[in-house]
Formats: structure tokens, C-alpha cells, sequence
């Protein structure tokens, strides 16, 4: 193969790879704007989050606008098999008679690694190459072993593009699959409890903040810190540590909160991207630690605020103590109720889907294939009947006319004979009175006789012979007769005198009108 194919290869295969990554960027960037106008949960969605200790469910339905949450579940897994949570998660459903819709499972933050940075390139191919290279230097597991997913926050005029990367190992996602098949779910695709906790923020300031915001989520074994500005993430840090570890040390605990949060605002500002934090935001379980708010003031010195997970949702007040004794929700509420991409569902599952979902479309074009035969088959076989019925109309009708034309035919005949009839009656009489004419006085008649084939026999005797001659010459010039013969002239002695006798045999012409 000569160098100049190779290279021709090389550029095709290039341009496919690139027109597919384009592609791919252009679809989710139009799935995330047209998300924003018609959030998730306006159809209802259930969210499930499985790590190591706590199984979180929640089920949201509505928009921005009126949010509500129908079902809060919180249950203890810490040493349970698959089978006995999933055993545990059914009871829990059938207590409070609930069936969820779509799941989305969010992939647990303190078991997902996540990277923030700029790339100089705002191509979706070039992005897409780089990011594959940066999952794989970011993990100790080899590329089959994890599930990678990536999104574009935001591009500038230089050329940069930001962009956040998520790699999860895939027995984490597996967990919270087998779970869901067990329970017979219908799943809407893995996603990523981080983008959630940021689609929370977005919901309850707006994205109006013009300075930066720091965020910790407080869970019951660990805290999720997120540092956002207009709502758009630029750092974020997984703290082993949440409330149950903090409560049990009123002076210790919180002191050591307050030391991991300063030192990652210290690492933030070492990365330069001029993001100024004014504020901080305490949501989960933070409100079970009453001091915590004053003491996270004092020691970073910033403004702090603590905001309930369920800020402008409807939830029954008995649903939510139950669930935030226990766990927060804040970051499974933003992936109900906000617009997410991260996707990090196994792509055997993605093909297995899709093509389920072929198959069901295939199916559907079948059914509609086979009910526009049906119909087809239906409206031939009306037509058949109608034609049927139609033929059997006609043959009634037919037999009837037939049996009326039977009787019209049979008096025409009758009035054919009379007419004929009196034709041959009328044609006679012209005849007789021709013959009368230009019979002379030595021809005497003896018998006039007509027959059917319109012809004329005529008998009789003449005292002269040729009498008859001119008889017949006579009648052969008439227009009455035609084919005029004399047939038999005999001559015999009748009395002492000489008699001839004659036959005379012509036809008649048709009479005109």
C-alpha cells in the first residue's frame, strides 16, 4: 500500500472521528439548553444514591417555579448484601405505597473523582481527546476499570474552554445498577451527586451571585465543599468527615471543619482564577449542628448562612425530619428538579438500550405496519362485500328484466305475425289487382295462389297461345313482379276447340313506403 493511501486514510479516518465528537457536543449542548427550559422533574423523576453506609431515594416532580417532593427515603446499608437492600428498599416503598417513575442514579461524590481545568481549545474533538488523556493520569485504574464523562462550563474569548471531568470506578455505578434490576426500576442513566449539589445552589440564588460562594454540603459521614461563582463550579473537595463525626466533638469537630475549609479557600486562591469567596452556604445535616453557623463565621470570617436542603419545596414535615436526622438531600433535590449531563452509565448498558429501544420502535412500525394491512384487508373486504352485494342486485334485476323481455319479445313477435300478416294481406291485394289489370280478356283465371316465400302462382286457360306469351311479358314489366316464368303452357281440346293452359310463377317486390 503506498504511503499517499495510508495518509488519505489517516485524514478520513480524523474527519469521521471529529464530525462524531462534533456531533456528540452539539446534541448535549442542545439537550442542556432545551433541559433548561423543561426540567426533569416537571414529569416527575426518582433519584437513588448507594455508597458505603446510606441508600438515599427521593421523588420530585415540577419545575422551577413549584417544586415538590412526593417521597424521601433513608435507610442504613453499611454490610448488607444486594439482596437484602434491595429487600429492605421494597418494604420501605410498599410502606408508603410508592412506585417510583424513571431512576436516575447518582453516582455518590466521596467515591468519584472530579477535576477542574482549563483547556486552550474550544473544539468539542479536541476536548474530547484531551479529556481521555487527563482520566487516564488522574486514576491508578487502568481505562477499562473506570467510567469517565466530561462538561464544557463555560469558553472564553481567548480560546480557553473550562471544563469539569468525572471519573467513578465502575463497581461503584455497578452497585447502584444491580440494585435498580433488582427492583425491577426503569433507569433514566447514572449520573453524579456534584452536578446535583450545583443544580441546587442555581435553584435557590438564582445565579445571580456576582462574587463567589462557598458550598458545604454536610452529609452524616461526609462533607462536599464547592466553591461557585454565577453558578459555575471552579473548585471542589470531598471531606471524610460529616455530622456524626463533628457531633460527638462540640469543640474539636467543628474546629476541624473549619481548618479543611480554610485550607481548601487557601488552595482556590493559589490556582489564581480571581474568584473573590463572600459568602458561604451551610446546607444536608447542618442545621442538626446549631453553633456551627457562628463558628464557621468567626473562624473564616466570611458571611455564612445555613440553608435547608428543601428550600421553596413542598414536603411533608414528618418526611423530612425523618430523612435529615439522618442524611442530606440537597444534591439528589438538584438532580430531580435541575438540568444535568454527566452521564456515566456503562456503554454496553447504553448499547443494550438502545437497542431496546430500536427493538421497540421496530415493533411499534411493525404494529403500525400490520394495522394499516388490517385496515387495507378491512376496506377490501368491504369493498368485496359492497361489490358482492351489488352483483347479486344486478342479477335479481336481471332476471327480472329478462323475464320482462322475455313477454315484450313475445308479444313484438305477435305484433310481427299480425303485422306480416297484413302485409302479405295488402301486398296480395296489389298483386291480384296488377294482375287483374293487365290480364286481357282471352286469359281466364283459374287459381291465384301465395306462398310464404312472397311468391305468386297463378293458373288458368287461354283460347289463344300466344296470349299467354304476351301475358307474361306484361307481367314482367310491372314493378309489382319480378322473376316472371311461365313454368308449364300445354295445349289440349276442350269441346271441339283448342284450349292452352298455363302456369305462371313470379315474386313479389317489397312494397314501398
Amino acid at each position: 500500500m503506498a504511503l499517499r493511501d495510508v495518509m488519505n486514510g489517516m485524514r478520513l479516518f480524523d474527519w469521521l472521528r471529529r464530525v462524531r465528537v462534533g456531533w456528540r457536543g452539539q446534541l448535549r449542548g442542545l439537550s442542556r439548553r432545551i433541559s433548561q427550559w423543561v426540567p426533569k422533574g416537571s414529569q416527575g423523576l426518582t433519584v437513588l444514591s448507594v455508597d458505603a453506609k446510606w441508600l438515599k431515594l427521593l421523588h420530585a416532580v415540577g419545575g422551577h417555579s413549584r417544586r415538590t417532593v412526593t417521597a424521601l427515603i433513608a435507610q442504613p446499608v453499611e454490610g448488607m448484601a444486594d439482596e437484602d437492600i434491595a429487600r429492605e428498599l421494597s418494604g420501605a416503598c410498599a410502606a408508603i405505597g410508592f412506585e417510583p417513575g424513571p431512576v436516575l442514579i447518582a453516582n455518590p461524590a466521596p467515591f468519584t473523582t472530579t477535576r477542574l481545568f482549563n483547556l486552550p481549545s474550544t473544539d468539542p474533538v479536541e476536548i474530547h481527546d484531551i479529556v481521555e488523556l487527563q482520566a487516564e493520569k488522574h486514576t491508578p485504574y487502568t481505562k477499562e476499570e473506570i467510567l469517565t464523562d466530561f462538561q464544557v462550563i463555560e469558553t472564553d474569548r481567548s480560546g480557553y474552554s473550562r471544563v469539569l471531568l468525572v471519573i467513578s470506578h465502575q463497581d461503584i455505578v455497578h452497585r447502584g445498577l444491580r440494585l435498580v434490576e433488582r427492583m425491577g426500576w426503569p433507569l433514566e442513566r447514572v449520573g453524579f451527586e456534584l452536578e446535583g449539589l450545583i443544580n441546587w445552589f442555581r435553584l435557590v440564588k438564582g445565579g445571580a451571585d456576582q462574587g463567589g460562594t462557598l458550598v458545604a454540603e454536610m452529609d452524616s459521614d461526609s462533607t462536599t465543599l464547592l466553591i461557585l461563582q454565577q453558578g459555575k463550579p471552579y473548585f471542589h473537595r470531598s471531606l471524610a468527615m460529616g455530622v456524626n463525626q463533628l457531633g460527638g466533638d462540640a469543640t474539636e469537630g467543628p474546629a476541624k471543619l473549619i481548618a479543611e475549609m480554610q485550607r481548601s479557600l487557601d488552595t482556590f486562591e493559589t490556582e489564581g482564577l480571581n474568584v473573590a469567596v463572600s459568602e458561604v452556604v451551610l446546607t444536608g445535616q447542618a442545621e442538626r449542628l446549631p453553633g456551627l453557623k457562628d463558628r464557621v463565621q468567626q473562624g473564616l470570617n466570611l458571611p455564612t448562612i445555613v440553608a435547608s436542603p428543601f428550600e421553596d419545596c413542598a414536603v411533608s414535615e414528618a418526611a423530612k425530619e425523618a430523612a435529615l436526622r439522618q442524611v442530606s438531600f440537597a444534591s439528589l433535590l438538584g438532580l430531580a428538579l435541575g438540568p444535568s449531563e454527566v452521564d456515566l452509565t456503562p456503554n454496553a448498558l447504553k448499547l443494550h438500550r438502545t437497542f431496546e429501544v430500536r427493538a421497540r420502535r421496530l415493533v411499534g412500525l411493525g404494529c403500525q405496519v400490520i394495522a394499516g394491512l388490517l385496515l387495507f384487508s378491512c376496506l377490501l373486504i368491504g369493498k368485496a362485500l359492497k361489490d358482492e352485494r351489488y352483483h347479486a342486485w344486478l342479477l335479481r334485476e336481471h332476471q327480472t328484466m329478462a323475464q320482462e323481455a322475455q313477454a315484450v319479445e313475445g308479444v313484438l313477435e305477435r305484433l310481427g305475425v299480425i303485422q306480416g300478416w297484413f302485409e302479405t294481406r295488402g301486398q296480395l291485394l296489389n298483386a291480384v289487382a296488377e294482375l287483374n289489370q293487365h290480364t286481357p280478356h282471352a286469359i281466364q283465371w283459374e287459381s291465384v295462389s301465395f306462398t310464404d316465400r312472397e311468391q305468386i302462382t297463378l293458373r288458368g286457360f287461354s283460347g289463344e297461345m300466344p296470349k299467354v306469351y304476351d301475358f307474361v311479358a306484361e307481367l314482367r314489366a310491372s314493378p309489382l313482379f319480378s322473376q316472371v316464368e311461365a313454368k308449364r303452357v300445354t295445349k289440349r281440346r276442350v269441346d271441339e276447340r283448342d284450349v292452352t293452359e298455363f302456369e305462371i310463377v313470379c315474386s313479389l317486390e317489397p312494397l314501398t313506403s
